[in-house]
């Protein structure tokens, strides 16, 4: 086999390596530090056992085979050397393993640094050399012998071991190792071919992860016992993560039809019944660098359950700590791109599979329904937005355009002073003011009121509350587009920024999954559709948006797509501030869930109504 080129990132703060492009490093917590490095793997040769220390041994009768002592090498640990039998012998192997946060990587580098007299090869595959420097200050000892090297490609460090020739070789950790004879990437196609190749027990357990795991008392016999009772295809559960020296409870959901979205959360242990691995992995038959799991998860599920088992039964490192709202835009992220369009291929191609396609074929949208005073207006939900609510308001107002234009603004019954703002804009005759009675509306709510206002233009353009336009232009775009494109919906482009209008990485996000093609199938496996919306306000009227202050968008960007057009505006018009007080900033485990379950159910209901859909035009053909 030829030799190939692959791309991995590494973090030029940290040294830490990824198959990936991230925003930010999950090491070392800096945002935009990483920097693309071409690798050569491959070579196709098969690992003979000359090629590998010890590997000219022969069987030996058991009674030819010399019994005495081996020679034990002290560790200059008395504990160490007490587990070891006397200390460590020459030409064995140890595993140190424990729960995570235990101490294993201290105790892999106290080693080296009470043997001065042992020429250490120290391998590090989890941290830089920088990182293990600094780990070892704190420890203290004589480093004088210790040679690091920062390496997880295996035929690199035997090599480097056979040159060196070292009294005592530490590997941290074994789990970042890789072998270029797996000419893939971790997850990929020809890894999991390669694993269920392999698989002969009743089960194969997946660890996506490479920090450490460790299972509380009797949780993989309970794992396998759920999934035999269940007849499970894949079994996954709720686990206890570490994070910053903390262990936190971190409980998943349960997966449904419509849970197509490719980070939906697993855990990192995921089991599956080896008959099942073995059937899914035969009808894999593109060979992906990033969406191998996201496309066997996929095919195991049209032929059996995955099961959620809530209950916690493992541990793992988690490294992104980073608050929720930080890691809403990473599937946006340009640098993303390769890997998103993998995932859009996996999913189009699952929902070919099971019947919830739909054709990129749109009815004609005529804008001549019903009368309208207004051509557009812009729709601004909100409630207790004291500090923004002027800034949106007077970017709204500040439109330019070639038609007569509104701003209706709902006020949900705040209570911070914001209605005082609002009334303070009352003077421009362009302004609508809706207060909410007391009853329960949401965002979904206070839309509906708008759009169905006697005064409603024959557009509406979303514009929330502590956002702003990104120019005086955006109005007239939107309409531009809606005329230009013949579209029932238009998704624009927006610039992330702090409350400042300072930008925020990832930038500006253009949502361009959003293709005529295929927009509305990948519209299944994204968590959104972009902003700022607008809508054709007879069509809008006629689905209505649901009660809900979360995911009202979503629910009908879906519904909108299964009939109609979507159209893309890729100029910047819209300014997307993220600022502690957004709804989204910081949520805990349980409101992230509730609302992934939510988009999930959303989801669901959409794709049995469009496999029900074509069921219907199966059969009338």
């Amino acid at each position: 086999m030829a030799n190939k080129e692959k791309t991995i990132w590494f973090c030029s703060n940290c040294g830490n390596e990824y198959s990936k492009w991230m925003g930010r490093c999950p090491a070392c917590g800096e945002w935009n530090t990483m920097v693309e490095h071409k690798v050569v793997t491959g070579s196709g040769k098969a690992v003979h056992s000359d090629s590998v220390p010890g590997g000219g041994n022969s069987p030996k009768k058991l009674s030819e085979i010399d019994s005495r002592t081996e020679n034990r090498i002290s560790l200059n640990n008395a504990e160490v050397d007490r587990i070891l039998g006397g200390g460590i012998v020459e030409g064995s192997l140890v595993l140190i393993g424990g729960e995570p946060g235990i101490g294993k990587s201290t105790l892999s580098l106290q080693i080296p640094l009470g043997c001065p007299a042992l020429r250490t090869l120290y391998v590090t595959g989890e941290e830089s050399a920088r990182q293990v420097k600094m780990r070892a200050d704190r420890l203290g000892g004589d480093a004088s012998s210790c040679e690091i090297f920062s390496e997880t490609l295996i035929e690199t460090i035997v090599a480097q071991a056979r040159e060196m020739k070292p009294d005592l070789m530490v590997v941290d950790s074994v789990q970042t190792m890789y072998s270029q004879n797996v000419d893939s990437m971790p997850g990929s196609v020809t890894q999991i071919k390669e694993v269920a190749s392999k698989a002969e027990a009743p089960f194969v357990l997946l660890y996506t992860k490479t920090t450490d795991l460790s299972f509380g008392k009797f949780s993989l016999e309970r794992i396998i016992a759920v999934a035999e009772d269940t007849s499970a295809s894949m079994i996954y559960s709720d686990h206890i993560k570490e994070m910053d020296g903390e262990r936190v409870f971190a409980p998943v959901i349960d997966c449904q039809m419509g849970a197509l979205r490719d980070d939906f959360d697993f855990g990192s242990v995921l089991v599956f019944r080896t008959s099942a691995l073995k059937e899914a992995v035969s009808r894999m038959d593109v060979d992906y660098e990033y969406a191998g799991l996201y496309d066997l998860r996929l095919k195991v599920s049209q032929k059996g359950s995955l099961v959620h088992l809530s209950e916690f039964l493992y541990y793992e490192i988690e490294t992104d700590t980073r608050k929720s709202g930080e890691k809403l835009f990473d599937y946006v992220d340009p640098k993303n791109r390769a890997v998103q369009i993998e995932m859009e291929r996996a999913c189009t191609s699952h929902l070919k599979d099971i019947g919830g396609y739909l054709e990129p074929v749109f009815p004609a949208v005529s804008f001549d329904e019903g009368d309208f005073e207004y051509e557009a207006s812009v729709v601004i939900p909100c409630k207790n937005r004291v500090r923004t609510i002027g800034d949106a308001l007077a970017s709204a107002l500040g439109q330019k355009t070639s038609f007569k234009y509104n701003v209706i603004v709902v006020d949900d019954n705040s209570t911070d002073g914001t209605v005082d703002v609002i009334k303070s804009f009352l003077d421009d005759p362009k302004l609508i003011y809706i207060a909410q009675d007391k009853s329960y509306h949401a965002i979904g709510g206070n839309w509906n009121a708008a759009i169905h206002h006697p005064s409603c233009g024959r557009f509406a353009i979303q514009l929330d509350s502590d956002d702003v336009y990104y120019d005086e232009n955006t109005v007239q775009k939107f309409v531009d587009a809606f005329y230009a494109q013949q579209c029932a919906m238009v998704v624009g482009t927006y610039r992330m920024t702090d409350f400042n209008m300072n930008t925020l990485p990832p930038g500006i996000i253009d949502h361009r999954e959003w293709t005529p093609e295929n927009g509305r199938n990948n519209a299944l496996r994204i968590n959104g559709l972009g902003a700022p919306r607008g809508f054709y306000v007879p069509m809008l009227r006629k689905i209505n948006f649901p009660t809900t202050k979360y995911g009202e968008d979503y629910a009908v960007g879906l519904r909108v797509s299964r009939e109609f057009q979507i159209g893309r505006i890729y100029d910047v018009v819209y300014n997307c501030r993220r600022w502690e007080d957004n709804s989204d900033a910081s949520l805990d485990i349980g409101k992230v869930n509730a609302n992934n379950l939510y988009k999930d159910r959303l989801r669901t209901w959409e794709l049995q109504a469009r496999i029900e859909l074509n069921r219907k035009k199966q059969k009338k053909s």
